[in-house]
């Protein structure tokens, strides 16, 4: 039957071993080969940040500026940047597939232009991850798969701009999700770090 009669022993089971073992280890086994026919399991971050500093931000560009930026261009070039902050990736290229007008936009390396430059690009690179904007819906949480690649959303609240991340085991480390969130809110909070 293929059984593994060391994985009673690792548990402790004391031989001789009876047909209860083999039929508790059967089962253990058919668990362990459900898991992972199953593929990667999806995990979920999610955060939220006071909606206040992002919008003083864009008054502010108005101000001193005379600069109009949309919400999406911050924050493709915010995800880009804790995206890349997060991975380590100083030296690689940061591709965003961005969720827009029903279908994808692809955006390379939004974290290294002004966030009034961002502009979809030509690239065929595979997408590093996916951003979904929700803020001009009345979806103010969700959780997605993250089948192709980790995927990014951003929704609104009432008084707060609401993050979730979806990522499988396979495409991040939770290390790494945890500092891609933890980065994109942290520029969220203060907008003008990113411009440092």
């Amino acid at each position: 039957e293929g059984l593994d009669i060391a994985q009673l022993a690792a548990k402790g089971v004391p031989q001789p071993y009876h047909v209860k073992d083999l039929e508790q280890l059967r089962g253990a086994q058919a668990v362990g080969a459900s898991a992972a026919a199953s593929g990667p399991q999806t995990f979920h971050i999610g955060a939220s940040v006071s909606r206040k500093k992002v919008e003083a931000f864009k008054a502010w560009l108005k101000a001193d500026h005379q600069t109009d930026i949309e919400d999406g261009l911050i924050w493709l070039g915010f995800a880009s940047s804790a995206f890349r902050t997060a991975l380590e990736a100083n030296d690689n290229d940061v591709c965003i597939l961005s969720s827009e007008a029903g279908g994808y936009i692809s955006y390379l390396n939004a974290d290294r232009r002004k966030l009034v430059e961002i502009a979809p690009s030509e690239s065929d690179a595979a997408p590093d991850f996916i951003l979904r904007d929700l803020t001009e819906t009345a979806i103010d949480m969700v959780q997605t798969s993250a089948a192709v690649c980790p995927t990014l959303t951003i929704a609104r609240s009432k008084k707060a701009l609401v993050v979730s991340l979806a990522y499988q085991s396979d495409q991040l480390s939770d290390d790494q999700a945890i500092q891609f969130v933890a980065g994109f809110t942290a520029r969220l909070n203060e907008p003008l770090r990113h411009l440092l």
